[in-house]
């Protein structure tokens, strides 16, 4: 959309040639620089558009445009002819036009062809091509446009639908800073439009309360999942006083009501009642919930919910199954793990409660680590299972870059005393890792930490950086240095970056250090002890996994495996895999119970593969020590909708306890087949405990 001043600037700049800088541009219109740099965008784009190959420069803060003359008047004239309105419409602002009154409620879902070319003032042949594109767009998000006869035609769909696709082209997916909402809203003739109009008071007051509900919550949105939940905010108060409420959500946890989220959710609902003198119902509490809870965040939830289990098993198995397909070993350092924990939490409840996100960087991911996002996509497979859905490739994008950030971690701490940094980012906690981590790889600093871009003034007033990098352009002036880069880290950036960070000297691989070591030994000791020694290095230099299951085998004893145990439902299953734990004084006996009832209120996600089931609570006062049980039926069970059940493999956890390796084996062994074959068909324990503890499958 060109606006007057977009206009205007085009004019000074494309047509009389005139110098411009972005800070002067930004002081004479009364706008930030980064207003400024949208503007010169949507004149490159309308140039694009109209067949124009040269496009607006930006170098050291200068606007360049270097054409011909001739160029020059082409464009005047095309100007010239759109001179008498206020805005020169795309044909994607005119699909933003058309939808905004096809989803109005009080057209009663109908509008003509002759209404809209008269207020677009197109032809009915190209209104007919914008229809098509129009109702393209509007299938991706679940909605459908339908002709009615000779009348005209309408939009169908579910209110959250119609609300997740206003939100898309009111605010844009890239939108990144509450301002945007406020710059960037659409202010087109059409009074449909105008109704989702926001001043910047209302938006400043939302930020406060959406601020006020981070801190009861502990925990910092990602900027761009900041603006999108301020945005269901304004959207929501606004359907709502049409009389358009969100349909009922049919499958809700049972317990969400206890949740700390749920509650400041209510208390903003009380809050906007109030403000908007309108009623809101309970389901959009669950609306707006459901947005704060999937949204990215700088760091995890505080305290423990009585199902994060659920969350923690499907993270573990997705590892498990990478590893397996790969072929590899990896594992998350702790902090990265309990990122990453928290990135597929916030990824169930967009799941269940069918929210899209947006991974701006999909494409380059998709580029640069193929096999990565391959093998992703495979592991991920079994949530078709568990939700009824696939997982996007946007959300398959983000999770590969966690575990190439695995592999290219080396699990090398330095201490060095170099520039300390901060990196900042829009879109979430994994693309700040993903710039520390191509960092690491070059430069030598000692990393303060991420963070996102609106929480950088409270970042620095507790920390003294060096130097900040963000993945984005920051509004702020700040007394620390600032280089922006991309997350992919560009031989641009890193020549930027040369002059102020050390360059990290080049270190041998361990496999290479292993060869020195082998060739320095061979001529001092006997054929015979060479094996010997290479199996040794192997195993410290971890250039081969070991076979046995070390986290498990410290816990695991021989009365803890269960062969061939009869039982007469998934109840008695877990009472009778669970006694050995009760026995040996693990668990008290309301810990059982708390089994029992978890799996009644949650159904069957103790399910982690098509035969085995893991049985589990959350830690709390009955359960004493780490324990774990492993338990084969006689006949295969059932669990609700889930049959086939052939094994339990049942856990115990103390408060405060890390079991995060623990529960990793115990998802690898479960995709095991040399373990489960042995469970099915051992004649005696000792021969499934020798195979997790030495790796011998050999029947004795």
């Amino acid at each position: 959309m060109l606006n007057k001043r977009i206009v205007t600037i085009l004019r000074d700049i494309c047509i009389d040639g005139k110098a411009a800088g972005v800070e002067a541009l930004a002081a004479q219109y009364g706008i930030s620089n980064r207003m400024v740099r949208y503007d010169l965008n949507h004149i490159n784009e309308f140039l694009k558009e109209n067949g124009f190959s040269t496009q607006l420069k930006v170098k050291k803060s200068e606007v360049m445009f270097d054409t011909s003359a001739k160029e020059r008047e082409t464009i005047k004239a095309l100007i010239d002819s759109w001179y008498d309105r206020d805005y020169i419409l795309s044909r994607k602002e005119r699909a933003v036009w058309i939808i905004f009154r096809l989803l109005h409620p009080s057209l009663q879902g109908i509008i003509t062809y002759e209404t809209l070319c008269e207020e677009l003032k197109i032809s009915r042949s190209t209104l007919i091509c914008d229809i098509r594109y129009v109702r393209k767009r509007l299938e991706g998000w679940n909605l459908k446009m339908v002709s009615i006869g000779k009348k005209g035609f309408c939009c169908i769909g579910k209110e959250k639908a119609i609300r997740s696709c206003i939100r898309n082209f009111l605010t844009g997916e890239k939108a990144y800073a509450a301002e945007q909402l406020f710059e960037y809203q659409v202010r087109f003739h059409s009074p449909e439009m105008n109704l989702y109009s926001f001043t910047k008071e209302e938006i400043d007051w939302i930020k406060d309360e959406t601020d006020r509900m981070q801190k009861k919550v502990g925990v910092i949105l990602s900027d761009m999942d900041l603006v999108k939940f301020i945005s269901v905010i304004l959207i929501a108060v606004r359907r709502i006083r049409m009389g358009c409420l969100i349909d009922s959500f049919e499958a809700v946890r049972p317990d969400i009501k206890n949740w700390r989220e749920y509650d400041c959710c209510r208390r903003l609902r009380d809050r906007l009642s109030k403000r908007y003198d309108i009623m809101i119902p309970e389901d959009e509490i669950i609306y707006l919930m459901s947005y704060f809870i999937s949204a990215s965040k700088t760091y995890g939830l505080k305290g423990e919910r009585e199902d994060c289990l659920k969350e923690d098993l499907i993270a573990n198995k997705i590892i498990a199954r990478f590893n397996k397909i790969t072929g590899k070993h990896i594992s998350f350092s702790e902090e990265m793990n309990e990122y990453f924990m928290n990135h597929v939490k916030s990824m169930v409840f967009r799941m269940e409660f069918d929210i899209s996100v947006t991974n701006p960087f999909l494409d380059e991911i998709k580029q640069k680590y193929p096999q990565i996002f391959i093998s992703i996509l495979d592991s991920c497979s079994f949530l078709e299972q568990y939700f009824g859905k696939r997982l996007s490739e946007h959300e398959i994008g983000y999770m590969a870059l966690y575990f190439q950030m695995a592999l290219e971690d080396e699990g090398k701490e330095e201490h060095l005393q170099e520039k300390k940094i901060v990196i900042t980012c829009a879109s979430g906690v994994v693309t700040g890792k993903v710039i520390a981590n191509r960092l690491k790889k070059r430069f030598k600093f000692h990393l303060l930490g991420t963070t996102s871009c609106h929480h950088i003034q409270e970042f620095l007033k507790q920390e003294e950086p060096d130097l900040i990098i963000s993945s984005i352009p920051l509004k702020e002036t700040l007394a620390v240095p600032v280089i922006v880069v991309s997350p992919m880290l560009t031989k641009e950036d890193i020549n930027n970056l040369k002059d102020m960070l050390p360059a990290v000297e080049k270190q041998k691989d361990n496999k290479q250090l292993m060869e020195e070591i082998l060739s320095v030994v061979e001529e001092h000791v006997e054929p015979v002890q060479m094996e010997r020694i290479k199996n040794i290095l192997k195993m410290n230099f971890h250039i081969e996994p070991v076979t046995a299951y070390k986290e498990i085998s410290r816990i695991l004893s021989l009365e803890d495996i269960l062969l061939n145990l009869q039982v007469s439902d998934w109840r008695e299953g877990i009472r009778l895999s669970a006694e050995p734990m009760q026995k040996k004084g693990i668990i008290g006996d309301s810990y059982i119970t708390r089994m029992i009832e978890t799996v009644e209120r949650l159904g069957a996600y103790i399910v982690i593969t098509d035969d085995i089931a893991m049985p589990h609570a959350a830690p709390g006062d009955d359960v004493y020590s780490f324990g774990i049980t492993m338990a084969v039926f006689n006949e295969p069970i059932a669990i609700f909708n889930r049959d086939g059940i052939k094994m339990f493999i049942a856990i115990a956890m103390k408060e405060e306890e890390n079991y995060r390796d623990v529960i990793m084996e115990i998802m690898e062994l479960a995709e095991d087949r040399t373990f489960i074959e042995l469970m099915y068909h051992a004649k005696s324990p000792e021969n499934i405990y020798r195979y997790i503890v030495y790796g011998d499958s050999a029947e004795q």
